[in-house]
């Protein structure tokens, strides 16, 4: 499980598995049991209480520094700390129950291991027969050739051991649907690629620990790398790091290879053209203005004084953000009609992002989704649908703010 902090340890993003522990449908309405102080975060260094209604909960907790368009972030790993599988321990000293042999039963017979070496077993006997039968299948040419015999017993051993080598995956053959996963976790593409080299570089600090010997070090490295890769969706690379722990001392270093070499590949793909950095930006035919001028106010019910209970802050207060928010949807706005001129989608898409966590902040629910559906819109004719729509419930919602204020 995961959360994400930002810059003032407020909780702005968490896994599904997460809201269902705390039993909230989404991240609004966790926020606001942890504002009615329903839910308790107490967060230490290493270590994480979770109370809700219900239950405590436990966790170890790795916390991680991200680099994003909404500022500097902290990604919250959490492993919960479940004593019922703990291991029980227990003293020589204190007597063990030991349950008697009734006199009727019958004893187990002595196992003699020299038996069983002197008794041929079938599939040892089948082995040999197989043997046999593969030399006498040689052509007498080839049997008389000890070269080819050494050939033949080398290929074998080849064989052997390429089945038992770690498998690693095919060069250049990862391939991943960026804007698919990107939606699925509630993210920009480009926040993708952020979290991605944020990453690499983790997975480059702490590759000392996974090649050292300090077992409480690597066992850090490996449930971080694997949670990272579960939350951006990686299994190929989760896979691999997630059997470090059973595989034996000869076979660590090749399998650490093999996670490196999987990034290194994903990273390839991520810049391919089909998922590229810098994608075109002027998409053929794309319209040349957009206008708002007829648009009509949609109205939708906002109260203010839920709001300022939600955040523990005085309506005043939240009367003045919420003005401060307003203009500077005008002001993005006028950055947005140029994008959608010049057909940067990308930027239209940056802009409605930055807009959408001010939403959320100040809990107007219904601007946020309006900003949510441009930020993932991909063609005009989404991006023009939804664009008029956010403009006419904004345009509603900064007339309720002004009879409100009218009325003071």
């Amino acid at each position: 499980m995961y959360y994400l902090l930002n810059e003032t340890s407020s909780i702005i993003g968490a896994d599904q598995t997460l809201l269902d522990l705390c039993d909230v449908s989404d991240i609004d309405e966790l926020s606001v049991k942890i504002a009615l102080k329903a839910i308790h975060f107490d967060l230490a260094e290493e270590e994480l209480t979770l109370t809700t209604p219900l239950d405590t909960h436990r966790f170890i907790v790795s916390k991680i520094p991200l680099s994003s368009l909404l500022g500097e972030i902290t990604l919250v790993t959490l492993q919960e700390i479940n004593h019922e599988n703990e291991v029980s321990e227990f003293s020589l000293d204190e007597p063990l129950d030991l349950i008697p042999i009734k006199e009727d039963e019958e004893e187990t017979p002595h196992y003699d291991a020299t038996q069983e070496e002197a008794i041929p077993q079938e599939d040892s006997l089948r082995e040999k027969d197989d043997e046999i039968l593969h030399l006498t299948l040689l052509e007498d040419d080839d049997a008389s050739n000890p070269n080819h015999l050494q050939e033949i017993i080398e290929n074998d051993d080849d064989q052997k051991e390429e089945a038992l080598s770690p498998s690693k995956p095919e060069e250049h053959s990862i391939r991943i649907d960026v804007e698919k996963i990107s939606k699925q976790i509630g993210i920009s593409t480009q926040d993708y690629h952020t979290f991605f080299n944020e990453f690499v570089k983790t997975a480059d600090t702490l590759k000392d620990d996974l090649l050292g010997e300090n077992k409480e070090n690597r066992s850090h490295a490996i449930t971080t790398l694997t949670h990272l890769s579960d939350l951006l969706q990686l299994p190929v690379a989760g896979d691999i790091i997630s059997q470090l722990p059973v595989v034996s001392e000869e076979e660590k270093a090749s399998l650490i290879d093999s996670f490196y070499t999987a990034l290194a590949e994903i990273k390839i793909s991520l810049l391919s053209p089909q998922t590229t950095e810098n994608p075109q930006k002027k998409e053929p035919n794309s319209p040349q203005t957009l206008s708002l001028e007829k648009i009509k106010p949609i109205y939708f019910d906002f109260r203010i004084e839920e709001a300022a209970n939600e955040l523990s802050l005085p309506v005043s207060l939240i009367e003045e953000f919420i003005v401060d928010f307003i203009q500077q949807c005008h002001d993005e706005m006028d950055k947005i009609l140029k994008a959608y001129e010049i057909g940067d989608i990308a930027q239209i898409q940056e802009i409605a992002n930055l807009l959408k966590g001010a939403a959320n902040n100040l809990h107007i629910k219904r601007l946020a989704d309006a900003l949510s559906q441009i930020q993932f819109s991909n063609t005009f004719e989404e991006l023009k649908e939804h664009i008029t729509s956010f403009w006419g419930h904004l345009l509603s919602f900064e007339i309720q703010i002004h009879t409100l204020s009218q009325r003071k």
